[in-house]
């Protein structure tokens, strides 16, 4: 079983040893079947998908079934569009002065850690390009979901970069916005994060540190850091934290309930039912929400029927409790006002 195990990972597309080898420092056939358990979770998701169409024919997910038979790599969107983007276009650069490696990102350096290889940076970076792909479920931003720019810019949004990663979200929009934290407990990240914001110093802040359900030296709530930065107006807040997601809002609550103008666009598919939980969570808390369109093939967490996941839930802040907000400063205003005037 070990060598027919090793045969199959040496075979492998790059992407999926990646992500594999980002899971586990090593891997050990004898005491792992991390890559049996994929292959198996495939097997289980495509013979799902086969009963069903049996019974319900469905274009989209005939074609995420014909991907999954055929060459699926791993990325967690199995659509056919994905094909267009090729990692042997993408151009490393070296800067010889950080020793770092970078890509040029909408004609901005985007850099990467010391540790990862050429290869393993343009299987990265394509990866990034393909979920930020308008037709995506990974996609963060839409045409009817955006940050506002002001007509100056100290109107434009202040937003939170939660899981920042690389930090090409915050990189896309550094125009749009007016200020953004960069939240990232990843040591690898921090110094690639520095070299590509030092143009933005003015407007980009790191922080080093877990976000979760509380506080602590090495993790902080959103509720405190709202408090440490003097409850300054937050407009956006981007969520990708490998699954914990839910502590994330529920070390939240009363950033959501005072934020008047909030939206949230949080990553739903690392858990089978963070989208119902997320969903149920923010409508609650007087947000509406929608779901990107399509679906992840992902095979991490608790892998439960029906399998494929939604990629990530968007959520603002509801219209009439804005209109409440708004009447209830009014009032407030016009009362202090009978009360000066008699």
């Amino acid at each position: 079983m070990k060598n027919y195990l090793e045969k199959i990972f040496n075979r492998a597309p790059l992407k999926i040893k990646y992500l594999i080898l980002k899971m586990y420092k090593y891997i050990n056939f004898e005491k792992s079947n991390v890559l049996k358990e994929y292959l198996d979770k495939k097997v289980i998701l495509m013979r799902c998908l086969e009963n069903k169409l049996k019974i319900n024919p469905n274009k989209e997910k005939q074609e995420i079934l014909n991907v999954l038979k055929n060459k699926f790599d791993g990325v967690g969107i199995p659509y056919y569009w994905t094909n267009k983007y090729k990692k042997e276009n993408i151009k490393i650069q070296h800067d010889s002065k950080s020793k770092y490696n970078f890509v040029m990102h909408q004609n901005k350096p985007l850099y990467f850690p010391l540790n990862m290889s050429n290869q393993e940076i343009k299987i990265l970076y394509n990866s990034l390009l393909i979920e930020q792909d308008e037709n995506s479920p990974h996609l963060y931003l839409t045409p009817d979901f955006t940050l506002q720019k002001g007509e100056f810019k100290e109107e434009n949004d202040i937003i939170l970069d939660v899981g920042a990663a690389e930090g090409i979200f915050t990189l896309s929009n550094i125009d749009l916005i007016k200020k953004a934290y960069l939240f990232e407990c990843d040591e690898d990240w921090i110094e690639p994060l520095k070299l590509t914001f030092k143009p933005y110093k003015e407007k980009v802040e790191i922080v080093n540190r877990y976000v979760s359900d509380t506080t602590s030296d090495k993790t902080i709530t959103l509720d405190d850091f709202y408090n440490q930065i003097d409850k300054e107006e937050i407009n956006f807040i981007k969520v990708d934290i490998e699954g914990a997601e839910f502590d994330l809002l529920k070390g939240a609550k009363k950033l959501l309930k005072n934020s008047k103008n909030l939206k949230l666009a949080i990553c739903t598919y690392h858990e089978q039912e963070d989208a119902e939980i997320f969903e149920n969570f923010l409508i609650e808390k007087g947000y509406s929400c929608e779901f990107s369109k399509g679906y992840m093939a992902v095979f991490c967490g608790e892998f439960k029927y029906p399998y494929l996941r939604k990629g990530l839930i968007r959520a603002k802040k509801k219209i009439n409790d804005l209109k409440s907000d708004l009447l209830t400063k009014k009032s407030r205003t016009f009362f202090k006002y009978l009360i000066y005037s008699s």
